[in-house]
Order: structure tokens, then C-alpha cells, then sequence
């Protein structure tokens, strides 16, 4: 029930440390099918603090499978 909120802040809150905190907190609570598209925005994010951490949890996922 959370994914979608959180998604949706990921990608739109103005706020970058918000999409950065979203991101990380999706991949805590979602499955991977649920926010891999969010994660892939956020490597296209205008701010580089959000790409950081959306490149960081795709690189943690990756070592997990």
C-alpha cells in the first residue's frame, strides 16, 4: 500500500532529498518488479544526489540476486 505514494514522491516531490529518501525506502519495502521503473527514473534525475542513490540501490539489488 505504500509503493505508490512513494513512487510518486520519488519522481515528482520538488525536493531532492525527498525523491532520494522515497527511492531508498522503496527498495527497503517494495519488490523489485513494483520500483525498478522508479529506480530507472532516478538515474535520469536533474539532481545528481538523487541519481546517486537510485544508481547505489540498483548496484545493492544487483549483489542481492
Amino acid at each position: 500500500p505504500f509503493a505508490r505514494p512513494l513512487s510518486k514522491s520519488a519522481t515528482n516531490d520538488p525536493d531532492e532529498r525527498v525523491r532520494s529518501a522515497a527511492i531508498f525506502a522503496l527498495t527497503q519495502i517494495g519488490k523489485p518488479d513494483d520500483y525498478l521503473p522508479t529506480l530507472q527514473k532516478g538515474l535520469t534525475d536533474k539532481q545528481a544526489s538523487v541519481r546517486l542513490v537510485a544508481a547505489g540501490r540498483l548496484r545493492a539489488i544487483g549483489m542481492q540476486a
